[in-house]
C-alpha cells in the first residue's frame, strides 16, 4: 500500500513552492568547476570540460533536472561531457560576459536555441549577435543549425525571459554604441529576425561588458556598465521596466554612475532586492538595493555594502533560492543565504561554498523566470492545491485542465498520475492580462519486489526492488547491503524481508519471503585401494527421505543405494548425488583404486645436520615406516624426517590384504664449523686478522667485503674505516653455518701532559715555579721531569688540587712523578744555579713513563725552556777590571778564596764520605779576597765553592792543636 509522508511532504512543498523548476539544476563554469542542485542542496561536482574566463550556459531537463548540455559560447558539450556533433565554432567568446544564452524551442521540446554574444576583448571584428539550434533527438545531441546572423554591433550582454503568453520567449541584447535595447521574440514559428527596438535617454555609458538580467517576475531589467577609463561618467548601474507582452524596455532609472567598475548583478527570488558588484581602485564591494518602492531616491538610499572581500565576479540566483557570487581565481563561491531579506539579515557568507576546481569571473547565464515558476510535488494518486488567492473582480482560467477539479477559479486541486505544467490566465477588473505558471511534479513511488523465493541453505538470491529513489530492507540479516535496490540475500533460515521504497516526498513498502530448505550431507566414504577380487562397500548408511544416485553406475551392484558394493574393473572415481524431498542436493566423491598394489616412495635425499625433509609414499591406504627414529609420525604417508645421522627407512604400504615395501635413504651431512673469532677493537688506520685457521674442504665467504684483504679466506686482514660487524659463512657439502665478529674502530684520543709556561726566566740561586697540567680522562700516571742537575734542583710541590694525588722523587737529575686523578694543575718549585758553561737556555723535558690508558689513546708531553736572566757578568769567568779573580786555595784548618764579581757565593763543607756537613757561605759577597777557618774535628774535609759558572773543590785537613 502506498502511504504519504505528510509532515515531511508539507515541509518539502513549502520549500519547493518558492523555488524554480529544474532547467537550471546543473552548472558548469570556470576551469572545470561544477555544481548540481538536483537534490535541493548545492553540491560540488566534477567531470565538466568547460574552461572559460567568463560567459557560459547550462541546460537541464525541466522535470527531472538531468543534465542535457552546456556551452561556453564557442563549443557545446553533451551530457556525457563530450563535444556534441557539429558542436564547435560558435560565434561567442570565452571572455564575453554573457557569451551564451540557452532558450527552449517552443515548437519542439527536443530542441534548444543557443544565442551567442561577441567577445569584444580581442578586437577580432566580431560584434554580432548569432543563434544556433541544438537537437537532442539523437543520442549525444547535434548542432543542426549554426551561427545564424541577427544584428551587428552589440555588447557582451545577453539575457532573456518567457513572454506574456507563456508560449514563447524574449531575448535581449544591447547596442555597443547607442542607448538601445534589441528584443528578439522566439515563438513556435522560430526566431523573429526583426527585433523590437527600445531607445532610452541619458548620457551614453560604456556598455561593452557587465551583466544584464531580467527579474524572475519578468518586470524589471538591470543593466551593469563598466567604466572604460575615458569619460568621467561612463559607468552606470541602471534599472528599467520590461513588458514581456511586447518586448519593450522603458523607464530608465540610473542608480549609480561615475568612475567605477560594475560587473555582476542579480535579483532576489521575490523581486524586491537587487544585488550589484562594484569595484573602485581594485576594492570590490557587493551591494544590496531595496527596489520594492520603485522610487529612485529610496532605492539609492537603501544601498548597503555586504562585503569588501569578493573579487569582482558574477552574481547569480540559483535554484535553491540563494545567490552565489564568484571569487575569481579561487576554489570557492560566496553565498547570500536569504536574498529576500534586508541586509544584514540576508546572511552573506564569504567563500561559504567550496568547489572541486577553479572559479574565474563568470557563472552560468540563466533565464530567471525559471526561478519564479511555482512548483509543488504530489505522490502518485495524491493531490495538491495550486493557484493564488482569489481577488474580487478578477477572472481566472487554467490551461490545460487535465486532473483539475475546476478550471475557472484561482485555486484548484490537481490530482495527477504524471507530472504536469499549468498556466493560469488572470484578467483583472480593468482587463489587464497576466499569466502565472505552476508545475506539479508527480513523485511516483511503487514498491515492487522480484527474486527467487525458495533457496537451499548456502545458496544466494538477488532481491530486486523498484519504484523509488531510496531503499531500506529489514531485517538486514543475510543481506550484503540493506540500503540498495538489489541486495544479495543468503539467509540461513526462512526469512520475511520488508523493503521501504521512498523518494524525498513519498513512500511505499512491500514484502517477500525467502524460504530456506535444508541441504543433505553427501558422504561417499574414504578413498580405497583394493586388491584384485576385493568387493568393498562405498558410501554411508541411508537417511530417511533422501534419494541417492551414483555416477558412473559401472562396477556398482546398485547405483541408487546409499552404500553400494563396488566391483570396478579398473580404478574409478565415483560421484554421489544426495537429494532431499525439497530438491536440495549435495555431492561427494570417492576414488577406488584397483590393481596390484605397488609401494612408491620419494627419492633418496641428503640433508644437513639439524634440518628436516618430508618423505612421501603412495600406492596404498595404510603406511608403516621403520625405524621410527627421526620421524614425526611413522604411520602416515608423508612423515617429516629429522635424523641426526644417515638413515635408511623402510615403508610398508598396504590396503586390505595388499601390501608392498620400499626403501629410501636420508643422508645427513654434518654442519661445518664457523668461527669468526673474538670481537676486535682497532684505532683508525690499524688492521687486524679476523676468523680462525682454515679447515680442508671448507669454503669461506665474508660479508660485507669492504675493508677485507680477501673475503673468501678463513682469516682475512680487516682494515675497516668504521665499526663493522663481519659475518662469516662456511660451507661444506652444501651445508652452511654462520658466525660474526665485530671490529670496533675508534678515533684516536690524545691526552696532553704539559709544563707551563713554555719559557721561564731564571736567575742563579733563585727559585722558580712550573705548572704541570694533568689532562681529563687519565687516572694513573707516571712522569719523568728531566733537567741538568748542575743548573736546576727540585725543591718541593707547592700545590696539588683536590682529586689528584702525586709523589715526587728526585734521582740523578730526574724528577719522578707518580700519581692518580685527572683534570688539574700541580705547581712544582725548583732552584736555579749559575750556568757552568756559556749557554743561556736549558730544557726541562717531560716524559710519560707508564700512564694507564685504553686503546687508541695517545699520551703527549710538553716540557718547558729555562732562559738565564740578565745579570752583570753572567758570561765572565775572570773579572779583570776589578783586579780580582775567582779562586779557592786550601790552608791548614781553612781556605782562602777570591770573588771576581760581586754576586751570590756558596761555600759548602763535606766530610770524606761526601756528606754535607755545613754551608759556610750562602749569599752575596763583594768582589775581593776572603779566608775561612774551620772549627771542625780533626779529619779530612772537602770544601766546594760555587759562584755563577765558577766551581772549585779543595781538600782541607783539619788538625786539632793542643
Amino acid at each position: 500500500m502506498q502511504t504519504f509522508l505528510f509532515s515531511v511532504l508539507l515541509l518539502c512543498m513549502t520549500a519547493i513552492s518558492s523555488y524554480a523548476q529544474h532547467q537550471a539544476d546543473n552548472w558548469y563554469f570556470g576551469k572545470n568547476a561544477g555544481i548540481t542542485f538536483k537534490n535541493g542542496t548545492a553540491t560540488s561536482i566534477r567531470g565538466g570540460q568547460i574552461n572559460t574566463v567568463e560567459g557560459c550556459a547550462t541546460q537541464s531537463e525541466k522535470f527531472s533536472g538531468a543534465l542535457l548540455f552546456y556551452t561556453d559560447g564557442v563549443s557545446v558539450w553533451n551530457n556525457s561531457h563530450q563535444v556534441m556533433k557539429n558542436g564547435t565554432g560558435l560565434k561567442g567568446g570565452t571572455s564575453s560576459t554573457q557569451s551564451a544564452l540557452i532558450v527552449p524551442n517552443p515548437a519542439n521540446n527536443l530542441q534548444y536555441y543557443i544565442f551567442t554574444a561577441p567577445d569584444l576583448t580581442p578586437g577580432d571584428g566580431n560584434t554580432s549577435l548569432y543563434y544556433s539550434l541544438v537537437s537532442l533527438e539523437n543520442p549525444g545531441g547535434e548542432v543542426i543549425s549554426k551561427n545564424n546572423f541577427l544584428i551587428y554591433g552589440v555588447t557582451e550582454k545577453l539575457t532573456g525571459t518567457i513572454d506574456l503568453t507563456g508560449d514563447g520567449y524574449w531575448v535581449l541584447a544591447h547596442d555597443v554604441l547607442e542607448n538601445t535595447f534589441y528584443s528578439y521574440h522566439i515563438t513556435i514559428d522560430g526566431v523573429d529576425p526583426s527585433p523590437i527596438t527600445s531607445v532610452y535617454s541619458g548620457s551614453f555609458a560604456s556598455n561593452t561588458s557587465g551583466y544584464a538580467r531580467i527579474s524572475p517576475n519578468t518586470k524589471k531589467v538591470v543593466l551593469v556598465s563598466r567604466y572604460d577609463g575615458g569619460s568621467a561618467n561612463r559607468a552606470v548601474l541602471s534599472l528599467f521596466d520590461f513588458d514581456n507582452g511586447n518586448g519593450k524596455v522603458s523607464k530608465p532609472m540610473v542608480l549609480e554612475t561615475g568612475k567605477v567598475l560594475y560587473y555582476g548583478a542579480a535579483f532576489s527570488p521575490d523581486n524586491t532586492k537587487l544585488y550589484a558588484m562594484q569595484s573602485i581602485n581594485s576594492n570590490d564591494t557587493l551591494f544590496q538595493y531595496d527596489i520594492s518602492s520603485g522610487n529612485s531616491a529610496d532605492i539609492r538610499n537603501s544601498r548597503v555594502a555586504l562585503s569588501h572581500e569578493n573579487k569582482g565576479g558574477a552574481i547569480t540566483l540559483a535554484p535553491d533560492g540563494k545567490i552565489y557570487s564568484a571569487n575569481i581565481y579561487t576554489d570557492s563561491l560566496s553565498v547570500i543565504n536569504n536574498p529576500n531579506a534586508k541586509a544584514p539579515n540576508c546572511e552573506f557568507r564569504y567563500k561559504a561554498f567550496h568547489l572541486t576546481d577553479s572559479c574565474l569571473y563568470g557563472l552560468p547565464n540563466i533565464m530567471d523566470y525559471y526561478l519564479d515558476i511555482q512548483t509543488q510535488v504530489s505522490c502518485f494518486g495524491g493531490s495538491v492545491t495550486i493557484g493564488p488567492d482569489s481577488i474580487p473582480g478578477y477572472t481566472y482560467s487554467w490551461i490545460p485542465t487535465i486532473g483539475l477539479n475546476s478550471v475557472n477559479v484561482s485555486r484548484v486541486v490537481a490530482s495527477l498520475t504524471q507530472s504536469m505544467e499549468y498556466r493560469l490566465k488572470i484578467v483583472s477588473d480593468k482587463g489587464i492580462i497576466t499569466y502565472k505558471t505552476y508545475s506539479v511534479i508527480v513523485d511516483t513511488v511503487f514498491a515492487i519486489i522480484s527474486g527467487k523465493k525458495v533457496i537451499c541453505k548456502g545458496e544466494t538470491t538477488e532481491l530486486l526492488a523498484s519504484g523509488g529513489r531510496n531503499y531500506l530492507w529489514s531485517p538486514s540479516v543475510g543481506l550484503n547491503n540493506p540500503t540498495i535496490a538489489n541486495p544479495i540475500a543468503s539467509p540461513d533460515t526462512t526469512t520475511r524481508y520488508k523493503v521501504i521504497v521512498s523518494s524525498p516526498n513519498c513512500i511505499d513498502s512491500a514484502y517477500i519471503t525467502i524460504k530456506v530448505n535444508p541441504v543433505p550431507k553427501a558422504n561417499a566414504g574414504e578413498d580405497q585401494v583394493i586388491c584384485k577380487d576385493e568387493r568393498p562397500f562405498i558410501g554411508d548408511e541411508p537417511q530417511t527421505g533422501y534419494t541417492y544416485s551414483w555416477y558412473p553406475a559401472a562396477g556398482l551392484d546398485n547405483p541408487t543405494s546409499s552404500k553400494p558394493l563396488a566391483i570396478p574393473s579398473k580404478t574409478t572415481t565415483y560421484i554421489l548425488t544426495v537429494r532431499n524431498q525439497s530438491g536440495c542436493y549435495d555431492y561427494d566423491t570417492v576414488k577406488v583404486t584397483v590393481g596390484t598394489l605397488q609401494a612408491v616412495v620419494s627419492a633418496d635425499t641428503t640433508i644437513c645436520e639439524g634440518s628436516s625433509v618430508q618423505l612421501s609414499a603412495s600406492g596404498g591406504g595404510n603406511y608403516r615406516w621403520s625405524p621410527s627414529e627421526g620421524l614425526d609420525n611413522p604411520t602416515i604417508a608423508n612423515p617429516s624426517a629429522s635424523p641426526n645421522r644417515t638413515m635408511q627407512y623402510t615403508v610398508v604400504v598396504s590396503s586390505g590384504d595388499c601390501a608392498d615395501s620400499t626403501l629410501v635413504t636420508v643422508s645427513v651431512n654434518p654442519k661445518p664449523i664457523a668461527d669468526a673469532g673474538e670481537d676486535k677493537v682497532l684505532c683508525v688506520g690499524e688492521q687486524v686478522a679476523i676468523g680462525s685457521a682454515s679447515i680442508a674442504g671448507y669454503t669461506y665467504s665474508w660479508s660485507p667485503i669492504v675493508g677485507l684483504s680477501n673475503p673468501n679466506v678463513s682469516q682475512p686482514i680487516a682494515t675497516p674505516a668504521s665499526t663493522t660487524t663481519y659475518t662469516l659463512r662456511t660451507e661444506l657439502k652444501g651445508c652452511e653455518k654462520f658466525d660474526s665478529v665485530k671490529v670496533t674502530v675508534k678515533q684516536p684520543k690524545e691526552y696532553i701532559f704539559t709544563l707551563n709556561p713554555s719559557n721561564i726566566t731564571v736567575l742563579p740561586d733563585k727559585h722558580f715555579q712550573t705548572a704541570l697540567s694533568i689532562p681529563s680522562g687519565v687516572q694513573l700516571w707516571n712522569l719523568w721531569v728531566n733537567y741538568d742537575s748542575r743548573i736546576v734542583k727540585f725543591d718541593t710541590i707547592l700545590q696539588i688540587p683536590a682529586g689528584i694525588n702525586c709523589i715526587a722523587t728526585e734521582q740523578n737529575g730526574r724528577l719522578i712523578l707518580s700519581g692518580s686523578g685527572e683534570n688539574g694543575v700541580i705547581i712544582l718549585k725548583f732552584k736555579a744555579f749559575l750556568s757552568y758553561n756559556t749557554d743561556t737556555t736549558f730544557l726541562i723535558t717531560l716524559i710519560e713513563d707508564s700512564t694507564k690508558r685504553q686503546p687508541c689513546e695517545i699520551n703527549t708531553t710538553r716540557g718547558n725552556t729555562l732562559e738565564l736572566g740578565s745579570f752583570c757578568g753572567r758570561n765572565i769567568r775572570v773579572v779583570t777590571n776589578s783586579g780580582k779573580n775567582y779562586f779557592l786555595t786550601t790552608k791548614e784548618n781553612g781556605v782562602n778564596f777570591g770573588v771576581g764579581l760581586t754576586g751570590i757565593v756558596r761555600i759548602e763543607l763535606y766530610d770524606n764520605i761526601g756528606s754535607l756537613k755545613e754551608v759556610l757561605v750562602s749569599g752575596s759577597l763583594e768582589a775581593g779576597e776572603y779566608g775561612l777557618d774551620f772549627d771542625m774535628p780533626t779529619g779530612v774535609y772537602f770544601c766546594r765553592m760555587s759562584a755563577g759558572m765558577f766551581e772549585r773543590v779543595g781538600m782541607v785537613v783539619v788538625i786539632e792543636h793542643r
